[in-house]
């Protein structure tokens, strides 16, 4: 690909971003992704503005997950009384297997590091798939991933829309 930013996950923003294909296979956890948004000051970037990527692919090298969730959640009436409490969900060893097809479209929103563990950072992924009604946001699935990784290249070959403009 044209571009290629190795360990730059801060000059990347993610609430746009979808997933189109995600795999795991051994210590290499890829996803195919669209809407990416390349900050500026990414040394891929010669723009003085954040651009959209067009298709990239964001590889992680060397990944652990430490931890794979499907996020539960409250419902509330109007008048705040809870209806209905379904508590967070370790994935299955097999789901984590198959992070393709439960990633597959789900928006990855957010990728922040969230804490140190054993002298490596640890990241927080967090992902919304979406209903079969893409507007009726009261029924996804969302999951988080808490992994640790070597390195990251995020590799696309052409720039999009400028963000905003």
């Amino acid at each position: 690909m044209k571009f290629q930013s190795v360990n730059e996950l801060k000059y990347f923003d993610f609430q746009d971003c979808r997933v189109l294909s995600a795999a795991l296979k051994d210590s290499l956890l890829t996803f195919e992704t669209e809407a990416l948004i390349v900050k500026r000051g990414n040394s891929q970037n010669r723009q003085p503005f954040d651009s959209y990527a067009g298709r990239a692919v964001i590889s992680f090298e060397g990944v652990k997950i430490l931890k794979a969730l499907k996020e539960g959640y409250k419902r509330y009436t109007a008048d705040d009384v809870l209806v209905e409490e379904v508590p967070d969900r370790e994935l299955t060893a097999e789901e984590v297997r198959d992070l393709g097809s439960l990633l597959k479209d789900a928006y990855l929103y957010e990728v922040e590091k969230d804490h140190f563990e054993e002298g490596q950072t640890v990241y927080a992924l967090e992902f919304e798939s979406p209903g079969e009604d893409l507007f009726d946001v009261l029924d996804t699935d969302n999951y988080g991933l808490l992994i640790t990784f070597e390195s990251v290249t995020v590799s696309w070959d052409q720039y999009m829309n400028r963000v905003g403009g």
